[in-house]
């Protein structure tokens, strides 16, 4: 649907008199030069540094789990120590085996959750700057004149080639109404449907993903001991 809304604009561009004119913005120059920027990174940065404090905490309280399993099983598979001692401490291998895997998979929930958290953050942050910065374009190019403004460092990342991002585009050249009628379609209708596809994508991106399994193992466990 983008792909195609961006192809009518090209070709309305292509279409016009003469007299079109069009204007290019390096907007990510732009974004960058945002006064707002900067308070955006620190804001992001620092909301980065606490949550990797509260997951190194977390990974050390993790690790001591680890460490008392090495000396649980040390114990447990010393001949010198006696039967009842190792059975005690073969038993408290596995228990710490299971926190140890139990910790490592919350940590694995916490890290994801707090991804999340910093990727829709940055998302609240940069919306602001993207909106004040389409709409002084959009002033700039009535006040100017300008029929299209489009991103001049604009591409298609995955192939590399050239794609055209209006930031602006005058109704003069919006040739929408009579593209739906040439084909035969609906505008009221086709405004229902991309409304309710838009809520659709909303309510889809707007879910907490799965968090992925734990990525690490938890330490092979001390073997139990025979009763004499």
């Amino acid at each position: 649907m983008k792909r195609l809304l961006l192809a009518l604009l090209a070709a309305a561009a292509l279409a016009a008199p003469a007299a079109t004119t069009i204007a290019t913005v390096d907007f990510s120059l732009v974004v960058l030069a945002h006064p707002q920027t900067p308070r955006n990174r620190a804001e992001l940065l620092d909301m980065q540094a606490r949550f990797e404090k509260e997951r190194d905490d977390r990974l050390a309280a993790r690790d001591k789990l680890r460490e008392e399993f090495d000396a649980a099983r040390k114990i447990a598979l010393d001949p010198v120590q006696g039967a009842a001692a190792r059975d005690q401490a073969a038993a408290k291998g596995k228990d710490l085996q299971m926190q140890y895997a139990k910790a490592t998979e919350e940590i694995e929930v916490f890290v994801a959750g707090l991804r999340r958290q910093l990727q829709r953050r940055e998302g609240e942050l940069f919306a602001n700057v993207m909106i004040d910065i389409r709409a002084k374009v959009e002033e700039i190019a009535k006040a100017k004149g300008y029929d299209l403004v489009v991103d001049r460092k604009s591409a298609n990342v995955a192939s590399g080639v050239p794609t055209p991002v209006f930031l602006y585009a005058s109704d003069a050249i919006d040739v929408t109404d009579e593209v739906i009628a040439a084909i035969g379609g609906s505008r009221e209708q086709a405004e229902k449907d991309q409304e309710a596809l838009l809520g659709r994508l909303g309510a889809m991106f707007g879910r907490e993903e799965e968090a992925p399994a734990a990525a690490e193992k938890a330490p092979a466990a001390a073997p139990a001991t025979e009763a004499k």
